[in-house]
């Protein structure tokens, strides 16, 4: 895991990243490295941070999201969950519910 720097401060709307390097949990269950600054290459990217996994209020929140997945994705969109869960937690969330995107854990 690549992370350069702990924020003091939340990241506001429209306000740019950090670059990072970290795990995430894709639709079926493969774990893959998502690199930020290789994906802003591609356009903009939607980061849904959520607080845990499987949480009912968690479930719903990315589950609005992937309802609009398609129209996101066909505005070169890149959708991505984040939250400090292992990839074990992920994997299991993804298993039970198949988001369309990857599930980054940004684990310490």
């Amino acid at each position: 895991m690549t992370s350069e720097v702990h924020r003091q401060s939340p990241i506001q709307p429209g306000e740019l990243a950090p670059d990072f390097d970290l795990p995430a949990i894709t639709t079926s269950g493969d774990e893959i490295r998502v690199r930020l600054q290789e994906e802003l290459r591609h356009g903009p990217v939607l980061l849904i941070f959520y607080q845990d996994d499987g949480m009912p209020v968690c479930t719903s929140e990315l589950k609005a999201f992937a309802q609009e997945f398609e129209t996101l994705r066909a505005a070169d969109v890149g959708v991505f969950g984040i939250n400090t869960n292992g990839v074990f937690s992920h994997r299991k969330f993804q298993e039970r519910d198949r988001f369309p995107f990857p599930l980054i854990s940004d684990f310490y």
